[in-house]
């Protein structure tokens, strides 16, 4: 199982971009949204769209193989 977290502190509503599939993310405190997707896995690449955004990368993502702008990938 493989918990995304994203902060958006100002952010109505916020869908996490899993290859294509949109997965709503739940406020948790402090700004923070969430979202438990149990067959994300190494390889899987996501976005956010914040407020029905574009997609937008994870700032925290340690791979992102299309550049800075791009979708990150999940790592093991």
């Amino acid at each position: 199982m493989t918990t995304f977290r994203v902060w958006a502190p100002e952010a109505g509503e916020v869908v996490l971009d899993l290859e294509g599939r949109e997965v709503p993310m739940e406020s948790a405190e402090r700004g923070w949204w969430t979202a438990a997707v149990p067959e994300a896995g190494a390889g899987t690449e996501y976005a956010f769209r914040v407020d029905g955004s574009d997609p937008l990368p994870d700032p925290r993502s340690p791979s992102q193989p299309d550049g800075p702008n791009g979708r990150s990938r999940l790592v093991d």
